[in-house]
């Protein structure tokens, strides 16, 4: 049962970053489809890609200190739903500039 209790903790804390992480490559898999529907060059979609990874990474230390101070489970759930929201919105975005 014990053993049982630690996998359960082990797939809760990489779970939803697999998740995440997952979501943040999804935005590589959609640079045709950006550069098509929105008429953007290769220069604007990587500079999209770039600050994507750049924010998530610049971000990290900050929600660390978050889910120290308010409890790792409430992010482990918050911030795959968040990042699942807004990502998913990029379907329906009507410009680039929004």
């Amino acid at each position: 049962m014990v053993q049982r209790m630690q996998k359960t903790k082990i797939f809760l804390g990489f779970g939803p970053h697999m998740i995440t992480d997952l979501y943040a490559s999804f935005i590589v898999g959609m640079i045709p489809v950006l550069t098509a529907r929105f008429g953007l060059s290769l220069f604007l979609v990587s500079l999209l890609t770039s600050v994507s990874f750049i924010s998530a990474n610049l971000t990290q230390p900050v929600f660390g200190y978050l889910s120290d101070r308010y409890g790792i489970k409430n992010l482990l759930i918050a911030g795959p739903l968040i990042a699942a929201i807004f990502l998913s919105m990029l379907g329906i975005a009507p410009a680039y500039w929004v």
